[in-house]
């Protein structure tokens, strides 16, 4: 099953540090961070995989780029965070996250797994490294 575009939504700019006032609603931070230097990621994808309650698994990949969706056009410079809207989704969430250089190469990538929390907002950390 694949996921409508819709669904797992990029509700803020990736940003040197983000803060979430919301009342209501149900999303995840997602703080970035590692030794990289200033300009060296161009890119970070993120693949979702969602196994819901009833077993099901629903698989959908986004990214943070620079220059699209609002995002500044200058590389991406850790730590940083964003944050995505999963008010309609429930079960358990893992996320992959992949930084990439300027040809596109893989720098680092990791990984973490989180349940979702309905009507809250927490936060976890993607630790590229050294």
């Amino acid at each position: 099953m694949r996921l409508k575009p819709g669904q797992m939504l990029m509700a803020l700019v990736v940003a040197a540090s983000v803060s979430i006032g919301c009342a209501k609603g149900t999303y995840l931070e997602v703080d970035f961070k590692g030794g990289f230097a200033p300009g060296e990621i161009h890119r970070i994808d993120v693949d979702f995989s969602l196994v819901t309650p009833d077993g099901g698994v629903a698989h959908t990949i986004g990214g943070i780029v620079p220059g699209e969706n609002g995002i500044p056009a200058d590389p991406i410079k850790l730590p940083a965070s964003i944050a995505f809207k999963l008010d309609s989704e429930e079960g358990v969430l893992t996320l992959t996250a992949t930084a990439r250089g300027a040809l596109g190469e893989p720098l680092a990538t990791v990984s973490k797994t989180t349940p979702i929390m309905h009507a809250q907002t927490w936060k976890i950390v993607m630790d590229f490294g050294p």
